[in-house]
């Protein structure tokens, strides 16, 4: 279901409009001890959140309604070593906690560090230096959660500092100085950590 184009995003729609993320949560804390339902689970809702319009803004806002959030975090502690699990979950962070809608992106940033993402992102870094996948992702995840300009922002900051992220999305540039994913993300996520209050 990957992909930026009309079709794409009808089926995104469509999927969403089935009832479908609510059913993806609900299977995501079921199963918990279950890698496979863990990988394919967040990566449906990765893929089914994707994008920036309205329309994703409301799929996103809705997965944070139904708790998409804590249980991807679950995931993400539950199969540390499953190198599937991680790549695909810190991807539908990143896409979830992303948004248009300032408000609304902040409460969902709020509730990824609640749920205490940022040692999971920083953990995946770490586990998985030779993942670009993994690294592009858990970069882009950590940018937009050091994304922002108020005290909560700053406070995500500290704590993904806290945490080793900083050495952690430097090391992931230079190990894969061809990889124009993690080049990108990478940069995204040191800009998100230089914003000063």
């Amino acid at each position: 279901m990957d992909g930026t184009d009309e079709s794409a995003e009808e089926r995104r729609q469509c999927v969403a409009a089935a009832g479908a993320i609510p059913l993806l949560v609900a299977a995501l804390s079921l199963n918990l001890g279950h890698a496979e339902v863990q990988k394919y689970g967040c990566a449906a809702l990765s893929h089914l959140v994707r994008g920036s319009g309205a329309k994703a803004e409301q799929r996103k806002q809705e997965a944070h309604g139904v708790g998409a959030v804590p249980l991807v975090a679950a995931a993400l502690r539950a199969h540390p070593q499953q190198t599937d699990v991680q790549k695909h979950g810190c991807s539908a962070m990143c896409r979830i906690v992303d948004g248009s809608t300032a408000a609304a992106a902040e409460s969902r940033r709020q509730q990824a560090a609640d749920a205490g993402v940022l040692p999971l992102l920083v953990a995946a870094l770490r586990s998985r230096p030779l993942t670009a996948a993994v690294q592009a992702s858990g970069c882009l995840a950590l940018g937009h959660l050091a994304h922002g300009e108020d005290a909560a922002a700053e406070a995500r900051r500290q704590s993904a500092a806290a945490a080793g992220a900083i050495p952690l999305v430097v090391m992931a540039m230079r190990s894969h100085a061809h990889e124009l994913d993690v080049q990108s993300r990478g940069c995204y996520a040191l800009s998100s950590f230089l914003v000063g209050r």
